[in-house]
């Protein structure tokens, strides 16, 4: 099988463990009504960060660089669920 095939199918099986937390909070926000800059720019954080990891892990898949973009999206979720339960 083509290493790039290989690649992004397991690219595309990394984009499902923490974007399942995103759309669970995301879903919250909406149907609460609960609204802020701060929910809107965490989730613009988390969407940039996982095309980075996407971007990193198809092209030169450095690991340092890859779990950097995947520890940022995860902090982005942590925070929304965070200021959710605050808010």
């Amino acid at each position: 099988m083509p290493d790039i095939i290989t690649k992004t199918s397991r690219n595309f099986n990394n984009q499902f463990e923490v974007p399942l937390l995103f759309y669970v909070v995301a879903t919250l926000y909406i149907s609460l009504d609960v609204m802020s800059s701060l929910s809107i720019a965490l989730a613009w954080v988390f969407v940039i960060s996982r095309l980075a990891h996407s971007y990193i892990h198809i092209t030169y898949n450095h690991t340092l660089h890859r779990m950097i973009a995947f520890f940022i999206g995860f902090l982005a979720v942590l925070a929304l669920w965070v200021n959710l339960l605050v808010q």
